[in-house]
């Protein structure tokens, strides 16, 4: 058993230095690998709580990973050492006595720099797969200002606790792989929100459809009306006319 158990170490021992060793040499596409999987995870996981028995949409579930994939693998991968270079440049730590001071400035620059344009573009990614591949400004726009200031005070709410560990504890090579991993319900809760968008998104059109035939019927009926009326008009001469003719020829017949 304890052979067993020793091999077992030394085996997690080298692939943990071998999986350190990729992510410290290849940080972008390790990333990318990652945050695939993942946005695969947090999608799955969002719709298995929206819809408990219905069929998983794997269309949406790519879309999402695609996106993971893409941009926020290799954004944690570049953004992190740059904040990093930015500390030592600006000389963070040496400015103040608090070891604390390098992580909470990081954290401050997450949230406030960095966080806003990348729920934008999330949104903004999502509806263009939502449209086919065309981008939509006016529905895009729409989403944006319907989703944004929720999911960003989400995010102020959740992430400043776990990032501020992350970049007080964790080595910067593996500080990325701790976020993705934590984010995992992240990644759920904003593919939940994009869903809830598209979902309204549709009822409006359909409900915009609605009234706009409603509005033709209105429009038709109405037309009608005014056609009816004006043809009364037009021929109440004539009949008027033809009923004094015809008083006329019977008092001539009755003299």
């Amino acid at each position: 058993m304890s052979i067993v158990s020793t091999t077992l170490r030394e085996t997690l021992r080298r692939k943990g230095g071998e999986l350190a060793t990729f992510m410290d040499k290849r940080p972008v596409l390790a990333n990318s690998i990652l945050g695939f999987n993942l946005w695969v995870a947090g999608d799955l996981l969002a719709q298995s709580y929206e819809h408990e028995n219905e069929p998983l949409n794997y269309k949406r579930t790519l879309q999402a990973a695609s996106y993971g994939g893409f941009f926020t693998g290799p954004l944690y991968a570049l953004w992190f050492p740059f904040l990093d270079r930015q500390c030592v440049a600006w000389k963070i730590a040496s400015r103040f006595t608090s070891g604390w001071a390098v992580p909470m400035v990081k954290v401050a620059a997450d949230e406030i720099v960095m966080d806003p344009p990348s729920i934008v573009m999330f949104f903004t990614y999502m509806e263009f797969w939502h449209n086919q591949g065309k981008f939509d400004y006016q529905a895009t726009k729409s989403k944006i200002i319907s989703e944004f200031p929720r999911a960003w005070a989400t995010s102020l709410v959740v992430w400043p606790a776990i990032l501020l560990v992350t970049f007080r504890y964790v080595p910067l090579f593996a500080q990325s792989v701790v976020v993705n991993v934590c984010a995992i319900v992240w990644d759920g809760f904003l593919s939940h929100r994009n869903a809830l968008a598209d979902q309204q998104m549709l009822l409006s059109a359909q409900h915009g459809a609605a009234a706009t035939v409603a509005n033709d019927n209105d429009d038709a009926v109405g037309l009608q009306k005014r056609g009816t009326h004006r043809l009364s008009v037009q021929l109440a001469p004539s009949v008027t006319k033809a009923s004094e003719e015809k008083m006329a020829w019977q008092a001539s017949k009755d003299d």
